[in-house]
């Protein structure tokens, strides 16, 4: 470790912009004093252990650019053995829950959850780590996993125009932006995030991503 860091910290391992900051934000809403760290692939979590010492909470995706499955769970064990894991995944894979939790880890979360059971884990995994104060969560249960998500489950919440609009805003664009790609209106493009927000149950359009991801929607940044 290079520099000390006294207090304690949240490091949050995700190579997606928008869905780092939706867990961190969820992160620091469970614990509003709490330092939350972000990384956007292996390498950079395993740097930011190296130089502010280990998290008292490590969230975590199985799935970057430079390490998957198990792999990643065991480098930043070894890493940092002495902190609480949490795995948000898009993987539904028994083989992994089972690697998960003979690693130790706490819990494992799919990304099809709903932020609420999200934040729960998050409380739950908080709740008496030395320095950090956070309250119970209401209903301290086992979260229920849904099934693994699908581009069907997207095709049957979402219209084709609103899959259009979704996929420019997952690649992160803005009204103006989409509206231009797509040769709409600014308020024929307000009208469809409504919609989707709406459909997705989501609360604001980086939570809309958060979802769109999780149900197996990708971005079209690279192809059109």
């Amino acid at each position: 470790m290079t520099e000390g860091f006294s207090a304690p910290y949240a490091l949050v391992a995700e190579d997606h912009p928008l869905v780092a900051d939706s867990l961190a934000g969820s992160l620091r809403a469970c614990s509003p004093h709490l330092s939350v760290r972000t990384a956007a692939s292996l390498a950079a979590a395993l740097a930011e252990i190296a130089k502010y010492g280990a998290p008292a909470l490590l969230v975590t995706d199985l799935n970057f650019a430079d390490a998957g499955g198990s792999e990643v769970l065991q480098r930043l064990r070894a890493s940092a053995p002495e902190s609480r894991v949490l795995v948000v995944t898009a993987t539904d894979c028994p083989i992994l829950r089972q690697e998960s939790a003979s690693l130790g880890v706490t819990g494992y979360i799919l990304k099809t959850a709903s932020t609420k059971l999200i934040r729960d884990h998050f409380l739950r995994a908080l709740t008496g780590l030395n320095g950090v104060s956070t309250p119970q969560p209401a209903n301290p249960r086992e979260a229920v996993i849904p099934n693994p998500a699908n581009d069907n489950q997207l095709a049957g919440l979402l219209t084709s125009r609103q899959l259009d609009v979704m996929h420019e805003l997952a690649a992160g664009r803005s009204n103006k932006e989409i509206a231009s790609r797509l040769h709409l209106g600014g308020d024929t493009v307000r009208a469809h995030m409504k919609e989707i927000l709406a459909r997705l149950e989501a609360r604001n359009r980086t939570a809309a991503v958060v979802r769109y991801f999780a149900l197996g929607g990708a971005s079209t940044s690279n192809n059109r």
